[in-house]
């Protein structure tokens, strides 16, 4: 019994003498840099001074790279091509070097990988270049096909003016995309350009973070064969999450597409496309197992697209779709960037556009506490020779208004025709007011164009009958209202261009 007893003793004493974190692999290869090293990186006290030199040092087996003081990213990174997982981190042998030496990544260049990598525990500083004019660059993650894992621990922050979060691209063939933590401009599952010369799929799993403009689970071109399996577990998408988004009919989507959601925070649309434009083949399934919805504008799938693509909805047995509204909203007015704004409410989801100058945007919302941050879709982007988007309002006429099978959504906006040689010599004295009607009916995301011919973003120029001839005179700021049941149009013009007596007035018609 005593041996026994002894025996179990030491036992005991053997467990308790495991380590409760695992050792440092003495063979894995540990390189450190930060801003002013001249070292070789082998050692904290000795870092290098080049996370290039990093990954070079590394070799094609891959490792660790341990940002260990500041760091800033001044050029385009372009490492060699390794086929071991890289690790980028700022926490290592218990040491976590953002608390004690204020470790921290300035990015003002691009990334591009050349094989699996990981980022975790890392501060990310997204800035701009001395003197820059840019406030919105969109440095960027090039996945290039490779693995990209981004880890926990991750937070993004603007510095020196910058507007824009890193974003995150994957390029061609087999992308593998986990994201868990940070916060990130634009995320696409697919190259942005629809490069891709072949068939191609995208494995996406999002676990957290923070999403400020669309998700695009494909990218924005994919004429060849991509398949897409996403997996939403959290995080917060700002501009929804779309499997793609296009600007031209003439894009096209091949593939089957699976979503699931089971958690997370999504603002706006959840859908196949962002627009109704494109051609889409193939499937798509959306379901939805948990998450917060209070903020979804749509749930879209194909049924209002070109091509043969079907899609489902599905949700999952702790969902109810069909439960009521509940709860209260307490909010502050929001201020956002953008002149001559324009908000209305329709169908229980709020509005707001305003000058664009080369296009028109449209924020919709489920809660007007949300229009301060709502990512814009462009409904309207000037042809050849245009500019000035200014001033724009959307109105609905009725068939009593305005015919018979005219009723709808009208856009009135301002545009300066740098073409018209009748118009003035500058910019502001071809300005002109000018109307869009919407194409798809009530969703008013979708086209819109010439309220006669339906030509997609084909602008019609307002014609005045009667009175001054307007036609030939800067006009712009275009607004409705209706007085005992008839409708009046405003708008501004002007008097003595260019001379000591010019003024601006504002105009009534019907």
């Amino acid at each position: 019994m005593k041996r026994l007893n002894r025996f179990l003793a030491l036992l005991i004493c053997a467990v308790m003498c495991i380590p409760l974190f695992p050792a440092v692999n003495a063979e894995e290869k540990v390189i450190y840099v930060r801003d002013g090293g001249l070292g070789n990186g082998s050692e904290p006290n000795s870092p290098t001074d080049s996370l290039a030199d990093a990954f070079k040092k590394l070799g094609t087996d891959g490792g660790t790279i341990v940002i260990c003081g500041a760091y800033s990213l001044k050029e385009s990174l372009k490492p060699a091509k390794h086929t071991g997982k890289v690790t980028v981190t700022s926490v290592y042998g218990g040491v976590d070097y953002r608390a004690t030496v204020k470790a921290k990544i300035t990015v003002t260049a691009n990334i591009y990988l050349a094989g699996p990598t990981e980022l975790r525990e890392l501060n990310i500083i997204a800035s701009l270049t001395s003197g820059a004019t840019n406030l919105y660059p969109y440095r960027s993650i090039q996945m290039n096909g490779n693995e990209l894992i981004i880890g926990d621990g991750i937070t993004s922050t603007l510095a020196n003016g910058c507007k824009t979060h890193v974003s995150i691209v994957a390029g061609s063939g087999y992308q593998r995309l986990t994201i868990s933590s940070g916060e990130w401009q634009r995320v696409r599952g697919n190259d942005s350009a629809g490069s891709s010369r072949a068939p191609s799929s995208v494995l996406l799993t999002v676990n957290g973070g923070i999403f400020h403009e669309k998700l695009m689970l494909a990218g924005q071109k994919t004429p060849y064969y991509c398949n897409v399996d996403a997996t939403i577990n959290g995080g917060t998408f700002l501009g929804g999450i779309y499997l793609c988004v296009f600007s031209k009919d003439s894009d096209t989507y091949n593939g089957n597409a699976s979503v699931t959601v089971n958690g997370g925070e999504v603002y706006g649309d959840i859908g196949v496309a962002s627009r109704r434009i494109g051609k889409f083949n193939g499937t798509y399934t959306l379901k939805i197992n948990g998450g917060s919805f209070e903020r979804v504008t749509y749930l879209d799938g194909s049924k209002h697209l070109s091509g043969n693509m079907v899609s489902t909805l599905e949700y999952g047995e702790s969902v109810n779709a069909e439960a009521p509204l509940t709860g209260t909203l307490t909010f502050t007015n929001a201020l956002r960037e953008g002149a001559d704004p324009f908000a209305f409410y329709h169908n229980g989801l709020y509005y707001l556009t305003s000058t664009g100058g080369t296009s028109i945007g449209l924020a919709c919302t489920a809660n007007i506490s949300d229009l301060g941050g709502a990512q814009k879709t462009t409904i309207f982007t000037c042809p050849d020779g245009y500019q000035n988007a200014w001033s724009p309002e959307i109105h609905h006429f009725t068939d009593e208004e305005v015919g018979a099978g005219n009723g709808g959504w009208y856009l009135f906006l301002g545009l300066a025709n740098m073409n018209d040689p009748n118009a003035g010599e500058t910019s502001a004295s071809k300005q002109r007011e000018y109307v869009l009607k919407c194409l798809d009916g009530d969703y008013l995301l979708g086209r819109w164009g010439h309220p006669v011919t339906g030509e997609v973003n084909k602008p019609q120029l307002v014609a005045f009958e009667g009175g001054t001839n307007y036609n030939d005179l800067f006009c712009a700021g275009m607004s409705i209202m209706r007085i005992d049941g008839k409708v009046y149009m405003t708008f501004v013009s002007e008097v003595g261009r260019g001379t000591s007596g010019f003024h601006q007035t504002i105009n009534i018609t019907t």
